[in-house]
């Protein structure tokens, strides 16, 4: 019974016999892996500021993020604006929560103002539940 429930939660099985959580975390970690990208030229290249940067990083990788949950991760039908308004009200639950670790953070000392990914890294991994449990069953449920 145990094996049941636990499979028909997180066993879900989508294209290519990915299980839906396992989908998730490749699109979470394509969409860090932006993420991250843009905060570094926002705050190396262009000199902003961490905490503005944080912030526009992390909504630049929500879009991407959202396309590939949409298309391949719940395969969603249906109508995507609204898709689009319920995921974006989830994410930004999940900013709220990621922006806070980051920036506390980023002005706990030198080593995370040296190392500001680091920072920002922990706040995405307090996200991501947040992240998961809106998209999965809020934003994109079946039925």
């Amino acid at each position: 019974m145990f094996a049941r429930g636990w499979r028909g939660s997180w066993g879900d099985q989508g294209s290519a016999g990915f299980s839906m959580p396992l989908k998730y975390a490749v699109v979470g970690l394509s969409g860090t892996l932006v993420d991250m990208a843009i905060l570094t030229v926002l705050v190396e290249r262009l000199g902003l500021n961490f905490a503005i940067s944080r912030v526009i990083s992390y909504c630049l990788s929500f879009g991407s993020n959202f396309v590939l949950n949409r298309r391949w991760t719940f395969q969603a039908s249906g109508s995507v604006l609204k898709q689009f308004f319920l995921c974006s009200f989830g994410c930004l639950v999940s900013l709220i929560a990621n922006w806070t670790v980051s920036v506390s953070l980023y002005h706990c000392g030198r080593f995370f103002q040296s190392f500001y990914q680091v920072a920002a890294l922990a706040g995405t991994i307090v996200g991501v539940l947040v992240n998961y449990a809106t998209a999965r069953y809020w934003a994109f449920r079946s039925g």
